[in-house]
């Protein structure tokens, strides 16, 4: 019964055990979203104004690419769940899916990464 017992618990510890640094994870992706997000405005903004000035000395051909890039990213873009301070998309039009995948908080910190990754990279053409 001893045994039994001492198991029950090791794998009650063993399942619930993670929980604590999940939630680090995925308040560390939840940041990394957002901040994203709010990058992605102001990237979204230089665009749809250099789209709009026909006195831009910025060749069409690399806003027409930046527009392709920008939207390419808004389409991978991947919620964080219970991501509570996030409520500014990109861009009026909210494209991208709210029902957070399948996956560990670890994966969906990376993913996050990512995206930011992605972002920064664009901000950077948008923004020399």
């Amino acid at each position: 019964m001893k045994n039994r017992t001492l198991t029950l618990t090791i794998l009650l510890i063993t399942a619930c055990g993670g929980g604590r640094g999940n939630d680090v994870l995925m308040e560390e992706a939840a940041r990394i979203h957002n901040e994203t997000m709010a990058l992605a405005v102001l990237v979204e903004e230089a665009i749809n104004s250099g789209e709009a000035d026909s006195t831009n000395t910025i060749s069409n051909d690399s806003i027409v690419h930046w527009r392709q890039l920008f939207e390419a990213w808004k389409a991978d873009v991947v919620e964080v769940p219970g991501n509570e301070a996030h409520h500014t998309h990109a861009g009026d039009s909210h494209r991208h899916d709210h029902t957070p995948p399948d996956v560990t908080a670890e994966q969906m910190l990376e993913i996050q990464k990512t995206l930011a990754r992605r972002m920064s990279d664009l901000s950077r053409r948008v923004h020399p």
